[in-house]
């Protein structure tokens, strides 16, 4: 008839043997610091969820001082960016909690006294196989006890600033981070009582390694050289190097071993023997230490016969330069390029100081263009090149 109640007489543990008949045994445990000298907290687990989509609310993918798509300082809620993470011999830290878990629940608390002080571990009916080893904590939405918090419309994500003690608690009270070991997942330092629910990273720790650059540059007829730069490794396992000649079907074509963990900038490379001279694609696999993996996004590199011209462009996508790389040019390089309107929007002929050499030319394209998708058109020896540039 709304919950289980107990009596909270000392700043100890008490466990709360609270589910439901669909959604099992959901478990849970507070580990009071603090008590206001008596009374009774009431607890229960609800297994619905109002969210079409079956998670509780919703939860923000942007974090606080990331960098990349995941930035946005404004935002005061659970994702976070540490530079040293004290649970894991100060390496930095992603903490990106942008998933709850779908279909499973959450948990609702009342007291009709304040002055609560406690941390607290919930003991699931389970976890999804595919996340079990990622960033895990419970996440705190203020709200009525018999209010309905798994609405789509209910925004999870901005609560930490009035429910913990501090932004470091983030790193004390979640699962698979260095600090916590238990076999629960952990929440806290919590003031107060409202509704509870699991929040999870995507992939592993999130966001492992911070890629500067990759390029792949022929450097004979059966040669390419990939070359990449990562600004940040996270328990980085390392890279497989994947080729492909449509663009679509890739695969293994070589491992590069990472660093573990670094903070200053790394640079790979690995040399590929292709077998035949056409224009082939590239990209990384790269692999953490608990075999979570991402991909990166996918360059290209031209072969051809003879003295035929050897033609690259790198870093694509990019924020600032475009580099063009070619080799055995005539005395001259004329390129455009068009935005996807079909409007010219870039011209300039490059003149080669070397002929047979490689030789490279530099576009600023950032002080010139605004961010977009625009296609590259090099002219040279009688040979046209295209390419499709990002520009970020």
């Amino acid at each position: 008839s709304g919950g289980l109640q107990r009596a909270i007489t000392s700043a100890t543990s008490y466990l709360f043997p609270i589910g439901t008949l669909d959604k099992g045994f959901n478990a849970v445990k507070l580990n009071f610091s603090e008590i206001p000298g008596g009374g009774s907290v009431k607890a229960k687990f609800c297994s619905g969820s109002s969210n079409p989509t079956g998670h509780v609310g919703h939860l923000s993918t942007f974090c606080s001082g990331c960098s990349g798509n995941y930035e946005q300082p404004a935002d005061s809620g659970y994702n976070r960016y540490f530079a040293s993470n004290e649970c894991n011999n100060g390496a930095p830290q992603w903490l990106i909690l942008d998933h709850t878990v779908q279909n499973h629940g959450y948990w609702s608390f009342e007291s009709s006294n304040t002055g609560y002080h406690y941390d607290m571990e919930v003991y699931p009916n389970g976890f999804p196989a595919v996340n079990s080893f990622s960033a895990w904590r419970l996440l705190k939405h203020e709200a009525s006890y018999g209010a309905d918090p798994s609405l789509s419309s209910v925004n999870w994500t901005p609560e930490i600033e009035s429910t913990v003690s501090g932004v470091n608690d983030l790193l004390t009270y979640t699962k698979n981070i260095g600090c916590y070991s238990g076999a629960g997942v952990p929440g806290g330092s919590f003031t107060g009582f409202s509704h509870f629910t699991m929040g999870m990273g995507g992939v592993g720790q999130a966001l492992p390694v911070q890629l500067l650059s990759l390029t792949a540059t022929p450097t004979g007829k059966h040669h390419v050289l990939v070359s990449w730069a990562t600004a940040l490794e996270i328990n980085n396992a390392g890279f497989f190097v994947m080729r492909s000649t449509d663009g679509v079907n890739f695969t293994d074509v070589g491992w590069v071993p990472g660093h573990n963990n670094s903070t200053i900038t790394q640079n790979y490379t690995f040399d590929d023997r292709v077998p035949q001279n056409t224009l082939y694609y590239y990209k990384l696999r790269q692999v953490d230490n608990n075999s979570k993996f991402v991909y990166s996004y996918i360059v290209e590199a031209q072969l051809s016969d003879g003295a035929s011209t050897d033609f690259a462009l790198y870093p694509n996508p990019t924020s600032n330069e475009i580099f063009i790389d070619v080799k055995n040019a005539a005395e001259e390089v004329k390129v455009d390029m068009y935005d996807i309107s079909g409007q010219l929007v870039y011209n300039n002929i490059f003149t080669v100081a070397t002929t047979g050499t490689m030789q490279t030319f530099t576009i600023n394209a950032s002080s010139m263009l605004p961010p977009g998708t625009y296609i590259l058109n090099a002219t040279m020896n009688e040979e046209r090149f295209s390419r499709k540039v990002i520009l970020q």
